[in-house]
């Protein structure tokens, strides 16, 4: 994973907590500016490389914002050291999620670009993914100091590793696509204790989330339980698994629903979602037994400012703000929850 990288464009939305909410990272990108050598139509890449027989180098980037790109652009991408050998075995790919309209006027295929953004839960630029033709992603890195040579060494050492990784994986979801009846229930759980084992951050997350996402209603309903968290921390929740959480956890006894209704509201792409997102907040807090401290801090300042910056509702805000202030032990989070009580 990277370790230095700039969030979301979309951070102004949330400025207090910009972890919380990704709005323009799913709806942007564009075309690539390094040259000749990238290629900015992810599936025209995937096309090269087959024929080719290489594999994919993708960035995702904020060309005109992120300076954590820009510099990686500067240091590294523009410069023949990295180029030479990295077009050898790759097809170099730049998705760019930039705030210009002019820039983003130049995008081959946004909507393309915005389903591949969440589908890999990129959340911070750069973020650069190694992958198969077939869309396997093998290798997650971002920034790296150094310069070009120090770069494409750390690049062959991720693939050196996530390559002999990625045959567990392989096998897994072979097994599980070729299996029927009850070994591919044992096989769905091997990859779901794959992922678990792997983690949210795991290059591999990605992959092994598509088959559980389409097949978590299949597992008891322990393994959903644990399918759903899962699906959560690798970005791939959605309103079914918003509505499995709920009717395995109506009252929070394990923090499941309410964890799922933080996921749920954090991937919200548009504004003409914030409302209905907030009932799903309201009825959690209408029903929970109880939230722990650490998600209702984050449920709370979501509330307290959608209700007022989208929803025009400023009794929701306040409400939201005063439950906010009997949770939060962070000085900031109090001036915000506060300056909201005041407000005529």
């Amino acid at each position: 994973m990277p370790g230095t990288f700039c969030p979301s464009p979309s951070a102004h939305i949330h400025q207090m907590k910009p972890t919380l909410l990704a709005l323009a990272a799913v709806f942007t990108s564009s075309l690539a500016t390094a040259g000749d050598h990238w290629v900015a139509d992810y599936d025209e890449a995937v096309q090269l490389a087959k024929q080719q027989g290489k594999h994919l180098f993708v960035d995702f980037t904020g060309s005109d914002w992120c300076g954590w790109c820009i510099r990686l652009h500067d240091e590294v991408f523009d410069h023949d050291e990295f180029l030479t050998p990295m077009i050898k075995d790759y097809i170099l790919v730049s998705l760019d999620f930039p705030n210009s309209e002019a820039v983003k006027a130049k995008v081959p295929n946004p909507v393309r670009n915005a389903a591949l953004a969440q589908m890999h839960a990129i959340s911070g630029y750069p973020t650069v993914l190694l992958m198969t033709p077939d869309g396997l992603v093998y290798g997650r890195t971002g920034y790296e100091p150094g310069g070009p040579e120090v770069y494409v060494k750390h690049v062959n050492e991720l693939r050196t590793k996530g390559l002999a990784a990625l045959k567990a994986v392989t096998d897994s979801l072979d097994a599980f696509e070729k299996a029927e009846g009850e070994a591919r229930a044992k096989a769905l759980i091997a990859i779901l204790n794959l992922l678990e084992k792997e983690g949210g951050d795991s290059a591999f997350a990605g992959s092994l989330a598509a088959p559980l996402k389409a097949n978590w209603k299949s597992l008891t309903a322990k393994d959903q339980a644990r399918a759903i968290d899962l699906l959560n921390t690798v970005g791939q929740a959605d309103l079914a698994t918003l509505a499995g959480a709920k009717a395995l956890d109506p009252k929070n006894r394990s923090g499941l629903y309410a964890r799922s209704v933080l996921t749920y509201m954090e991937g919200v792409t548009e504004e003409t979602a914030i409302v209905p997102a907030l009932v799903h907040l309201d009825t959690l807090v209408e029903t929970a037994a109880s939230i722990d401290a650490g998600t209702a801090e984050s449920l709370y300042l979501l509330g307290t400012y959608w209700n007022s910056e989208f929803a025009k509702d400023p009794a929701r805000a306040k409400h939201y703000a005063a439950k906010g202030l009997e949770v939060t032990t962070e000085p900031r989070y109090k001036a915000f929850f506060q300056e909201t009580l005041d407000k005529k």
